[in-house]
């Protein structure tokens, strides 16, 4: 149907606009380009209580990151660029997001082609950690991403339990660490699919190398030692602890109404989504998650 002169174009549900992942170019824009009709006090305060409702990542207050982008965005590195946790200490890098459904054309002037990668230090392990990929969108109305990554950095499987960025302020306020770690070096490639509003899905295939992490440091803000667990080791099947472990990994995502819109008058709204993982030697993971 034909939209009105008058009339806004309705937002992309599947276009993110937290701090760091919002195209670059949007920092150079004049705030001309902005709605000049909202106030920006009544703004603040609106951005303020879905922060308290929603927490500092799950509200894509800052970045993209595992939580609102496709769940194969796990099966790569999903560190937030700056964070501090008991393996890495103070981690200081750059980002830019993977998966992220607009094209920004940073770094290459090519239409439907864009890069995107993570550089950073960790003044514990005193090492480099980085990540560098290339994204193509298919399709008239973008609808289908082609990407691959090349990866080298410190990740973690318990995004889920708790945010990323909670952590961080966990760990470095009062040294509670509550997730795990692990090195990933390896590459990856994949293939994502969305509809306009409701679908996404895709396919991921990786070849990784898992490598254990040992605790590099205690401390706190407010006070430390004793406080952080030990960072467990990577494990085969049967339980026994390996200091590297080489996988191949081919994963499958789907997710229904992952951005949550409101679907109907009678009830707030639902949210379904799901990741199958095969990988050898025979080992099988699903996860399933209901909102």
């Amino acid at each position: 149907m034909a939209q009105s002169s008058g009339e806004q174009p309705e937002e992309d549900p599947f276009k993110n606009d937290p701090f760091f992942s919002r195209p670059l170019q949007d920092f150079f824009q004049q705030s001309s380009s902005q709605d000049s009709s909202k106030d920006p006090e009544e703004n603040v305060t609106s951005r303020l209580r879905r922060l308290n409702d929603e927490g500092v990542d799950y509200d894509t207050f800052l970045e993209a990151g595992p939580y609102n982008s496709n769940a194969l965005y796990a099966n790569y590195p999903n560190l937030p660029m700056i964070h501090f946790n008991r393996v890495n200490g103070l981690f200081l890098g750059l980002k830019k997001e993977r998966m992220q459904w607009y094209n920004d054309e940073w770094l290459l002037d090519i239409p439907s082609i864009q890069t995107h990668g993570m550089i950073g230090y960790s003044t514990a392990q005193k090492e480099w950690n980085y990540t560098i990929g290339l994204e193509k969108l298919f399709g008239r109305k973008k609808y289908m991403m082609v990407g691959a990554e090349y990866y080298k950095a410190t990740a973690t499987d318990d995004y889920w339990r708790v945010g990323l960025t909670e952590t961080t302020i966990t760990s470095l306020l009062g040294g509670y660490d509550f997730l795990d770690y692990y090195r990933q070096d390896g590459y990856g490639t994949y293939l994502v699919l969305r509809s306009r509003r409701l679908f996404e899905g895709g396919v991921s295939f990786n070849q990784t190398q898992y490598s254990s992490m040992n605790q590099q440091t205690d401390w706190a803000l407010f006070g430390s030692g004793g406080r952080y667990r030990p960072n467990p080791p990577v494990e085969v099947l049967g339980g026994s602890a390996v200091d590297t472990l080489d996988i191949s990994t081919l994963s499958f995502s789907g997710s229904f109404n992952p951005k949550r819109l409101i679907l109907s008058d009678f009830f707030d709204t639902v949210s379904l989504s799901g990741v199958i993982e095969l990988a050898d030697p025979g080992h099988r993971k699903f996860r399933l998650q209901l909102h």
